[in-house]
């Protein structure tokens, strides 16, 4: 009797179940990936450094959100099973100027992130700066998603999507309000654009764009949304109340400056490490606040591979026309 339960031919084999595998790489590394053996194809997300919120230097001007880290996703690349996937770059977040800074306010723009699988290069841009009170045209700059745009009046944000890719890496900034008092644009983000700066009497700075979630993507990593753009700053010599506009929650973009209750400047918050948030532009508000602020840090980008699951193969029997041809070949 044949050892398959008294099926003729060869005994069908079960295979072992292999679990997906998730990898998060923080840090750049000359190999940080390497792949099972039965590994044959792998989905993975490139995520640059966020750019930086600008920075109040002088006058009645608000400053702007910074663009997100430009974000790509790549699904189903061929790999060879065994192998180790090449080097990985983690773009840093961009650094706001000082006061006084020698750009104008201007927030630096962020770092590419880019990763190597077999001879193919796979980059995401760096976000576009925030831009400052002094900035020359007073626009956001260009990158991954676009920093948005100060006084005065209408100025475009940043343009995202910089350099171009297929499907689009972000979005752009915000404009700036039409207001005297610099109501600044939010910084641009991967799932929309950074949102303008309102007229006065508010509500104040542009939102930033929003951020995706990777979660149901990426189960398991501790990074869970990524790609959101900073908030965009306020100015406003009437009030005591803060005008500076939250980041979306969704992304790590970080907030403008603001202050209810209380005068004076506030700095922007920074995007959040790994997510390629964009930074908050600063604010100020009060008739005897001061006018320099610093914006928000952009946050560092990341690297997520999976490597698909394979499910256990039940045992089965062999179909008629298998088992005739087993039988014609002895």
């Amino acid at each position: 009797m044949a050892g398959n339960g008294g099926v003729i031919g060869p005994i069908n084999t079960v295979q072992a179940a292999v679990s997906e595998t998730i990898t998060t790489v923080t840090a750049s590394t000359p190999s940080a990936v390497t792949l099972a053996p039965t590994t044959s194809s792998i989905d993975f997300l490139v995520v640059g450094g966020g750019g930086a919120g600008g920075t109040n230097v002088a006058g009645n001007i608000g400053s702007a959100g910074a663009g997100a880290g430009g974000v790509r996703q790549f699904c189903s690349v061929a790999v060879t099973g065994g192998s180790a996937l090449g080097a990985v770059v983690i773009g840093g977040g961009g650094a706001a100027q000082p006061y006084p800074g020698p750009a104008g306010g201007l927030g630096a723009n962020g770092v590419d992130s880019s990763i190597v699988v077999g001879c193919t290069t796979y980059t995401s841009a760096g976000g576009g700066g925030g831009a400052g009170g002094r900035t020359p045209g007073h626009c956001g700059a260009a990158g991954g998603s676009g920093g948005g745009s100060s006084f005065p009046d209408n100025q475009p944000g940043g343009a995202g999507n910089t350099p171009p890719q297929t499907p689009s890496q972000g979005n752009a900034g915000g404009t700036s309000g039409n207001t005297p008092y610099g109501y600044a644009g939010g910084g641009g983000g991967i799932c929309a654009a950074g949102s303008a700066g309102s007229a006065r009497p508010g509500p104040g700075g542009g939102a930033g764009g929003a951020g995706k979630n990777i979660a149901p993507l990426f189960p398991g990593s501790p990074i869970t949304g990524v790609g959101g753009g900073g908030g965009g700053g306020y100015y406003d010599p009437s009030t005591v109340d803060g005008l500076g506009a939250n980041a979306n929650p969704v992304g790590g973009g970080g907030d403008a400056g603001a202050s209810p209750g209380r005068p004076g400047t506030q700095p922007g918050g920074a995007g959040t490490a790994n997510t390629g948030g964009g930074g908050g532009g600063a604010s100020s508000a009060g008739p005897s606040g001061p006018v320099a602020g610093t914006g928000g840090a952009g946050g560092s980008g990341v690297v997520i591979v999976k490597q698909p699951g394979i499910p256990k193969s039940a045992p089965g029997i062999w179909d008629m026309n298998t088992v005739y041809e087993f039988v014609k070949d002895n």
